[in-house]
């Protein structure tokens, strides 16, 4: 038997504290990484702003960091006016997300801000997050939403009043999704000509509103070819200028996916 010498015995317990060491450090590391890890895998709400600059409509960006935001994460629901069921009263987008919460500079839960009259409210829900609007009653008509990068979500609500001519969209919005090509009209009746491209199942709404921003006139369009015509009939008490505005509404949920509109003159 070779003989282990006092010296040597304290050098190799010193070896294997430092070897059991540095194996607890890396498992600590590798630990830490991963929670590291599931943190920034998650999706975080960290802030909102608005674009006061744009005519016509109320233009809200939610910004994100963590992991990337996908369009197909989002689920609009809106509710309806009760004084008229053509305007909003508020809406909602519930994103799916588990995990996802809400980081501010003020270690707030939520953000809160109100944007020409609308408050908006980014809050963590049941299995991600959800943005609440509430705006003037009757000011809007319908909800917008994309996301144009995974770190931004574009939300428009779109006025009801009658457009100023900074607030025309004849090329349709997103831009060529529907667009009017020329007009066609009479006292009571406006026939209006056009193209769409990429709207779901080729049809959407022809629809008239008056000076008060009040939907009263209807129709359903469909294209072929993606050319289209539609014509509106209505009736008015006094001249006034309204709206004629083509919508498709989303195939998932209760937003729109195109607006055209512009403003035209109703004569008695």
């Amino acid at each position: 038997m070779i003989p282990i010498s006092g010296t040597t015995r304290r050098g190799s317990i010193r070896l294997r504290v430092c070897i059991a060491v540095a194996a607890v450090s890396a498992i600590a590391m590798v630990l830490g990484a991963g929670a590291s890890g599931a943190r920034t895998s998650a999706l975080i709400a960290t802030g909102l702003r608005w674009d006061p600059g744009r005519p016509g409509l109320l233009r809200i960006v939610v910004g994100f960091s963590g992991s990337a935001l996908r369009s197909n994460q989002i689920m609009a629901k809106v509710r309806h006016a009760a004084s008229d069921p053509t305007t909003l009263a508020s809406a909602k987008l519930v994103i799916t997300a588990p995990g996802a919460h809400v980081e501010t500079a003020m270690d707030s839960d939520t953000i809160a801000a109100t944007f020409g009259g609308t408050r908006v409210l980014v809050v963590k829900s049941a299995g991600g997050l959800a943005v609440s609007l509430d705006p003037p009653d009757r000011r809007y008509k319908y909800l917008y939403y994309e996301v144009p990068d995974p770190r931004h979500m574009l939300i428009l609500l779109w006025e009801s009043g009658t457009p100023g001519a900074a607030a025309y969209y004849t090329s349709g919005f997103p831009h060529g999704c529907i667009v009017f090509s020329h007009t066609h009209r009479s006292t009571g009746t406006i026939t209006a000509f056009g193209t769409e491209h990429g709207i779901f199942e080729h049809q959407f709404s022809l629809a008239l509103r008056g000076g008060d921003g009040r939907q009263f006139r209807r129709t359903t369009v469909h294209s072929f070819g993606g050319q289209w015509t539609g014509t509106v009939h209505y009736a008015v008490r006094q001249d006034q200028w309204g709206t004629l505005e083509a919508v498709a509404y989303s195939a998932k949920d209760e937003a729109i996916s195109c607006m055209a509109q512009f403003a035209v003159k109703l004569v008695t």
